[in-house]
């Protein structure tokens, strides 16, 4: 490429132009951050264009384009202590480009643990939502740091037959914790049952006529 001539066509229409040294062709390993940066932009295009690359205008193509710099910019630029809540927050490009902080939205407080007997909503990504099936905590796996993040589930798909039994049998499935809705806790299952079987208020009796 002819650097002086690209400099000049770009002088003449306002374009500052900065030199810079190509890289030679076939050898994109050269550029291996950049590239990787590349990569990353050309798989979120390649999928929205899949989906909707007949109905992208240039207004909406700017606006992905500006959205998919945010994320690229928002990676940190560390690897240490990404997972820990008490660490600080790692230091992106969007910290020194805009000179604001970025909050944490998730996982800034210790959260109770799922445990066995819990109701959970399971979200199966094979289903809507509002087909996502119930299932019964039966077993935990706890990490290093007594934190579960992975548990076995009992669940059934529901289908019945006309006499009311069901077609299939439960399945036993594991499952990470971030695709579980917890909906009814052990603790309050059986204060449900104490409730049901110790009655609030004395029965009122009935008397019968007789004639």
């Amino acid at each position: 490429m002819d650097q002086n001539r690209v400099r000049e066509y770009l002088l003449e229409s306002d374009c500052e132009w900065i030199p810079f040294k190509m890289n030679t062709p076939h050898s994109s390993h050269v550029g291996g951050v950049w590239e990787r940066k590349i990569g990353t932009v050309r798989s979120i295009l390649s999928f929205l264009f899949l989906k909707s690359g007949s109905q992208l205008d240039d207004e909406a193509f700017r606006t992905l384009m500006i959205e998919i710099e945010c994320i690229i910019n928002s990676r940190p630029l560390t690897t240490a202590n990404l997972c820990s809540p008490d660490a600080p927050v790692p230091l992106t490009p969007n910290h020194l480009l805009t000179m604001k902080p970025k909050e944490r939205k998730k996982w800034t407080k210790p959260e109770r643990n799922i445990q066995k007997g819990d109701v959970v909503i399971s979200k199966e990504t094979d289903t809507t939502r509002n087909q996502w099936p119930l299932a019964r905590v039966i077993d935990t796996y706890p990490s290093k740091d007594d934190k579960v993040r992975t548990v076995k589930l009992l669940m059934a798909d529901g289908e019945r037959d006309s006499q009311g039994r069901r077609k299939r049998p439960p399945s036993i499935l594991d499952r990470p914790i971030h695709k579980l809705v917890l909906l009814v806790p052990t603790q309050d299952k059986c204060l449900l049952q104490k409730t049901r079987d110790v009655p609030d208020e004395e029965p009122t009796r009935t008397t019968t006529l007789t004639k």
